[in-house]
């Protein structure tokens, strides 16, 4: 296993060395397939997350290296520093995955050069090294692959990613157990899932505190299918609960379905549905401040939960509906 190796992949539970391409110079395409059929990248996205250390030493126990993508602002923490360099020196990759998590799309091209250039300054000065990969947030592209090209990045996307409530977790075949799949279950993926050949798990993730948090449900506990259940049912209610929001909010976002910032009457809006009929209250920032407001939105909100109405707020796909 050698670190200077841009990614070290797995086949039927041995470790095989293999380049994902033949030279280090930045591609104009995204990098999805490794070079050799049966083969696949073993990838972590938001390192380092709460359970880091476990997942580290598991993938030491099982000498399973893998491709860690790391969100440039978490190397401000020296835990997480010390963290990320133990999983280099155990033989794992550490990449770009922008500063701050941004949906690239949304971003000009000098924002997303900005968020490059800050990760690669960080990583320089509590890691001693650039990166030479970077995968985008959410899978979210953008304009990233040509501007990462100037950095001499090259972008990997992924074939298996997370739905909104938990990993995606492909069910081992019926002649191959969980811990060891078979070459021919993947042709050359480059998976980004939380659940590896050694420890198959869904995983429901969320953000509190700004922070990003996750809980394991493991199948080889629960089953296949009681572990998904199990996982959506926790990170739903962690969201009830207030603790949780689905991702780190920005300024204008409560991080709270049915909770949003109106930028016309600068207030903060709660909004749910009654009996089929849609409900709002609005909090004005110019009389409780601009935090209070959200705040009073959120507890109000949180408060038509408790009574069993709910909103699903713009931009998640489900219907709105009475629990």
């Amino acid at each position: 296993m050698r670190a200077s190796e841009p990614f070290l992949e797995l086949e039927a539970g041995k470790n095989v060395s293999r380049h994902l391409q033949t030279s280090f110079t930045a591609s104009r395409k995204a990098l999805t397939n490794c070079t050799q059929p049966g083969l696949f990248a073993l990838t972590f996205d938001d390192a380092p997350t709460d359970n880091f250390e476990r997942m580290l030493d598991v993938l030491k126990e099982h000498h399973v290296p893998a491709t860690l993508f790391v969100i440039g602002d978490k190397l401000r923490d020296p835990e997480s520093v010390a963290l990320l360099k133990r999983a280099e020196k155990e033989g794992h990759l550490i990449e770009n995955h922008s500063w701050d998590h941004p949906h690239l799309s949304k971003l000009s091209d000098d924002e997303i050069r900005h968020e490059i250039e800050r990760t690669e300054q960080i990583f320089h000065e509590q890691l001693g090294h650039g990166s030479r990969f970077m995968r985008a947030p959410y899978g979210d592209v953008g304009n990233l692959i040509p501007i990462a090209a100037e950095y001499k990045l090259t972008v990997v996307e992924c074939c298996e990613r997370a739905p909104p409530v938990a990993a995606k977790v492909r069910p081992p075949p019926p002649t191959t157990s969980a811990a060891t799949p078979a070459t021919s279950a993947t042709s050359a993926a480059s998976a980004t899932t939380t659940a590896t050949p050694i420890l198959v798990a869904w995983v429901a993730s969320w953000h509190e505190g700004g922070k990003p948090k996750f809980e394991n449900f493991y199948v080889s506990e629960h089953g296949f299918h009681k572990a998904k259940v199990l996982a959506e049912e926790h990170r739903l209610e962690m969201e009830r609960s207030g603790r949780a929001s689905v991702r780190k909010p920005a300024e204008h976002q409560s991080g709270v379905r049915g909770v949003n910032y109106m930028q016309r009457n600068h207030a903060w809006r709660a909004e749910w549905q009654e009996a089929g009929e849609k409900k709002g209250k609005t909090f004005s920032v110019k009389e409780l401040g601009f935090e209070k407001a959200k705040q009073m939105a959120i507890a109000h909100r949180r408060a038509m939960e408790s009574r069993h109405y709910t909103f699903v707020g713009k931009g998640s796909s489900r219907a709105a509906r009475r629990r």
